[in-house]
């Protein structure tokens, strides 16, 4: 199980969050002091439970001032190595009003290099509730899903009670209820529904991902296969204008967009190749991001477009079999033939 260091306290407990206030007005030590605090909780339970995922959790984090002070504190205890696993954000939420920066919020703790989960999620709806109700909070239950499921490390949502029977809404909040995917009869609501709908097309969109793959390994062997055939043959002879005619149009785009030196490009296993590399991968990786790609497909169109560089080296080899040779062997050694 997860523990859940909180850097304030939680909503539910509204008289300590009262005598929080209080005390924060006559004494601004406590806040001061807040960050020192959070730290040696935070290193305490590492100690006590090497094991455990330590994460900050919080309501009302995914915008606005305090949204800011969040993200800056767990960006601070990260940066001063404070053994910190995850973040929480709640997710007490009002019927129609999911904050529109959830995910945004989400990407940014994440890019942090934290793990980041839904902790409480509920979605309250004011009385009485009507079929129209249900379905917007099966609509905000399905915009959270979404939204986790868009960043790559948003691990997971929790709801607070799986079912309106034993909610805590009802009796914190006057005049609101049914904030749960379950009724108080234990029926799935659309929220429920809405849920599982969510999830199904993230399947969809890995099959989908799949596919891609499968396509892209199907260019690579043909870029290899060409290359061999190129290699090989005296067709070289003809020299590199001839067959750039017919060069897979991985290469025409390292041409034309990258302006790539194809003759001086080095994609040895040696310091300098490496170097060289590292700079096409650079470039290339910096298009894939425009593209909108995840990082599968960016990782296999990168490797496409490094042997796209050697095909293009052995085109502008012209008749010199030997130049051909040397960078057919100079690859062999990176392990990209």
């Amino acid at each position: 199980m997860p523990i859940g260091i909180t850097w304030n306290l939680d909503p539910v407990a509204a008289s300590r969050v009262s005598r929080m206030s209080m005390v924060r007005q006559r004494n601004v030590f406590v806040s001061i002091s807040l960050k020192i605090r959070v730290r040696v909780r935070f290193r305490t339970a590492r100690k006590v439970d090497p094991a455990a995922k330590l994460y900050l959790n919080e309501y009302n984090n995914e915008s606005g001032a305090k949204g800011d002070a969040f993200y800056n504190l767990a960006k601070e205890l990260v940066k001063s190595g404070v053994p910190i696993d995850g973040v929480g954000i709640q997710g007490h939420y009002i019927l129609g009003s999911v904050p529109t920066t959830l995910q945004k919020r989400m990407k940014a703790l994440g890019d942090l290099g934290l793990d980041v989960a839904i902790t409480e999620l509920d979605i309250r709806i004011a009385n009485p509730t009507t079929e129209a109700k249900l379905q917007q909070q099966a609509k905000d239950f399905e915009d959270v899903t979404k939204a986790c499921l868009a960043v790559s490390k948003c691990v997971g949502i929790t709801s607070s009670t799986f079912t309106d029977k034993y909610s805590w809404v009802p009796t914190t909040f006057e005049g609101f209820d049914n904030a749960n995917p379950w009724n108080k009869n234990l029926e799935k609501k659309p929220a429920y529904h809405a849920i599982s709908k969510a999830i199904s097309s993230i399947d969809k969109r890995m099959r989908d991902q799949l596919e891609y793959v499968d396509l892209q390994n199907v260019e690579l062997m043909r870029l290899d296969a060409w290359l061999s055939y190129v290699g090989r043959t005296d067709e070289i002879s003809n020299g590199p204008h001839h067959l750039l005619e017919s060069t897979p149009a991985l290469v025409q785009l390292l041409m034309d967009e990258f302006e790539v030196d194809f003759q001086n490009t080095d994609l040895s296993a040696e310091e300098g190749g490496l170097q060289d590399i590292q700079v096409l991968a650079a470039n290339v990786m910096d298009f894939l991001t425009d593209e909108e790609l995840n990082e599968a497909e960016q990782l296999y169109v990168l490797v496409a477009f490094l042997r796209a560089v050697k095909v293009a080296q052995c085109l502008q080899a012209g008749p010199n079999t030997v130049e051909v040779l040397e960078i057919l062997r100079r690859d062999i050694q990176a392990h990209l033939v």
